[in-house]
């Protein structure tokens, strides 16, 4: 494998891919920006990320990825780029971050729509892998006290009103993670001294409770905010919203960049 943060940042990335097929391997080390994919005339294994179901979302975290955007770059990956051996690019793979605070039934209908355009103008069938991840108040970045519904049904919604397309085949991935995981998550972020008893029991006797779903993940969540409360520990820190000048652990560390570039 070759690394670099993605495939156009390594200048011989194109030699260095030739070579490796020559070889009889794949170059499975790095993913692509979509917004960089025309750079490419043959790749194998398209692969990239996009954060958000709505162009809104995206605008308010900082992603330069339009509806318009995203419809241009799927059909250039199916109507013109190539494989490495010449052959039509038939399936590519997005991995997403869904469920932000104010994404609901509206953006993803609005996400439905757009690739519902772009099936409308594909060539040839294109399978899509779609793989959607939680939102997470990640440490040092803009959103890092904004909050989260860990009982939140985005996963299910977003599954159920999913259209049938003629050209587009959508090929799910994973799975958004459940209550009971979202809140150990949770915990990782925002847990301080308190909670490392509660940590400590989710990783031994209480394990079982992570691996759980549906329903039995939202109970599953009730008891992780019951034992929170048992240490003293106000669940609603973990995913409520938080105040601007809310000290969380890692604002106690030293921070050698601005969190504005991190997240950009």
């Amino acid at each position: 494998s070759v690394f670099a943060p993605n495939r156009c940042a390594h200048s011989k990335i194109h030699e260095i891919d030739a070579e490796i097929t020559r070889l009889g391997y794949k170059n499975m080390g790095s993913d692509v920006k979509l917004d960089q994919i025309k750079k490419f005339e043959r790749l194998d294994s398209v692969r990239f990320g996009v954060e958000g179901f709505s162009e809104a979302i995206r605008k308010k975290i900082g992603k330069v990825t339009t509806n318009e955007k995203l419809i241009d770059q799927l059909l250039y990956v199916s109507n013109d780029l190539k494989t490495l051996q010449g052959n039509d690019t038939n399936s590519a793979t997005m991995y997403m971050i869904g469920d932000f605070p104010g994404e609901g039934q509206a953006a993803i209908s609005e996400f439905w729509d757009t690739l519902s355009i772009v099936d409308s103008r594909l060539k040839r069938r294109l399978t899509l892998f779609l793989s959607v991840s939680s939102f997470v108040p990640a440490p040092l970045t803009p959103m890092a006290r904004c909050g989260v519904n860990p009982y939140s049904k985005f996963n299910s919604v977003y599954k159920s009103v999913r259209p049938r397309f003629q050209n587009l085949v959508i090929a799910t991935r994973g799975a958004m993670i459940p209550a009971s995981a979202r809140f150990a998550q949770l915990l990782t972020v925002r847990g301080d001294e308190k909670t490392s008893r509660v940590m400590l029991w989710l990783s031994t006797s209480g394990k079982s409770i992570l691996s759980v779903s549906g329903k039995d993940s939202f109970r599953a969540g009730k008891t992780i905010e019951k034992a929170l409360r048992s240490v003293s520990f106000d669940p609603e820190i973990l995913y409520g919203e938080l105040p601007k000048d809310y000290k969380l652990p890692c604002d106690n560390q030293d921070q050698p960049v601005k969190p504005t570039r991190i997240w950009n």
